[in-house]
């Protein structure tokens, strides 16, 4: 506002001097001086340049258009000067001189570079909002292209999180849903927490344990009396021992369901398998990941076979399976390979807290778990799989918008810059008036904003 209320006194008392000079009132000399010391205050007003904050330039922004708008400022302060040299020295005009310096300080608008930068930024960013997609740092989406790899997580991210009990299999007399539940019921896993729920939709009560500890990403101790009890997936039953007829479970995972083995004094006494369906953008996701050029991989803490299954259900060709919580994270830096690759993970429950926090870039289910959810880069609203992808296409057009913004922000820069020095004299026979320039700098700026929001769209 200040820039424009300068420069329209300006203008104005510039009219008034030349209608004073045109009917004869000053003398050529006098109308000179009173022209450039009121062309001053525009000069120095619409020349102020307004960096872009620092925190703007780290990523993308740092490596190309810090690096061009330095090359650019030191290119346009060249020419005032060879342009004023140029006027004074060799035409011995002094005046031409100056207006062409003045206009070439004021025809670049020292934050162009930087709204060549914010502008798609700011229009990719809303756009994800509007989507229900929650990016933490605009500059996300700088870095999203460059995503060589997704890694999600089965339960809750491929799948909707939503267990339920497809099968109850007693291997010795005595094992039901109640007893399977009150060894559970002190279980924070969602397998757990699904049969605790479907047993108290029964009548009776749930069996009573004294003493509970969970094994994350294995299973659950518990004791009742002098005799340890067991729940958990097939892995947890060979580190503790446990002998019985396990066929009947290897027959469920290869069906795709979740398979929870139950033990009373080291003898498996029952199966509960338990089905959660994939989200239904779950293959439409992988396949617009797969077109973009993605490698896609599924992590699980489920057997081989279970994993496998959902693989062929949603298309993925990678899975590891039978994956503890804390060799999630160490997967993602064998997948970085160096640092060579960049690598996203989608998490959702607390087992992928440590993945989340190496990835390059953290997408978080909007039905995460507490700890997962503090550590997000991009917050997926709508549990929308697909989401993932367009923020990685976001970030793509954002990169491509900033790339066209500095081209063109270069282009009439030198546009500018041209007419400027006097190269319009030989035709008009006048020298362009700086003010002329302030107006040019200004609807260079909306320019650079109009298609930057195109761009986005």
């Amino acid at each position: 506002m200040k820039k424009i209320i300068v420069c329209a006194v300006s203008l104005a008392v510039l009219a008034g001097v030349y209608w004073a000079e045109v009917t004869g009132i000053l003398t050529d000399r006098a109308f000179h001086g009173l022209e450039l010391l009121l062309i001053l205050p525009a000069v120095l007003v619409a020349g102020h340049r307004e960096a872009a904050p620092d925190e703007q330039l780290e990523t993308f922004t740092e490596k190309k258009e810090k690096r061009t708008k330095d090359y650019v400022h030191i290119a346009v302060a060249s020419a005032a000067i060879l342009s004023a040299a140029i006027w004074w020295g060799l035409l011995g005009n002094m005046y031409n001189g100056f207006l062409a310096a003045a206009s070439i300080a004021v025809a670049v608008p020292g934050d162009a570079f930087a709204i060549a930068v914010r502008e798609p930024l700011a229009a990719g960013t809303k756009n994800c909002r509007m989507q229900g997609i929650v990016i933490r740092d605009s500059r996300i989406l700088e870095s999203a292209w460059e995503i060589d790899e997704v890694v999600m997580n089965k339960l809750g991210t491929i799948t909707a999180g939503e267990p339920v009990i497809t099968d109850i299999v007693p291997v010795r007399e005595g094992f039901d849903l109640r007893l399977a539940a009150g060894i559970e019921a002190g279980s924070k896993h969602p397998l757990g927490q699904a049969i605790v729920n479907a047993a108290l939709e029964q009548p009776g009560t749930l069996e009573v344990f004294e003493k509970f500890r969970e094994i994350p990403g294995r299973g659950i101790h518990a004791k009742a009396g002098d005799t340890v009890y067991l729940a958990g997936n097939r892995m947890f039953m060979n580190e503790c021992s446990v002998t019985g007829d396990f066929g009947r479970g290897y027959g469920l995972a290869k069906e795709g369901k979740t398979v929870v083995y139950f033990a009373c004094a080291g003898i498996l006494v029952g199966i509960i398998a338990l089905r959660d369906s994939p989200r239904t953008s779950s293959l439409r996701a992988v396949r617009m990941m797969e077109n973009m050029g993605i490698d896609v991989t599924m992590l699980t803490g489920d057997s081989a076979g279970t994993a496998d299954a959902v693989r062929r259900e949603v298309g993925i060709d990678r899975v590891i399976a039978q994956m503890r919580p804390e060799e999630k994270g160490q997967i993602i830096e064998r997948l970085r390979e160096g640092g060579s690759r960049k690598i996203a993970m989608v998490g959702y429950d607390d087992s992928d807290a440590e993945a989340v926090q190496r990835a390059d870039l953290s997408f978080v289910m909007s039905t995460g778990c507490r700890k997962v959810l503090s550590s997000y880069d991009v917050f997926l609203e709508s549990g929308d799989l697909c989401d993932v992808a367009r923020v990685i296409q976001a970030s793509r057009r954002v990169v491509s918008g900033i790339s066209q913004n500095i081209a063109l922000t270069v282009c009439l820069t030198v546009i500018g810059t041209v007419l400027a020095s006097g190269a319009a004299f030989p035709v008009l026979g006048i020298m362009i008036h700086p003010v002329l320039f302030v107006i040019y700098a200004s609807t260079m700026r909306i320019v650079i904003q109009l298609t930057s929001q195109k761009s986005q769209k």
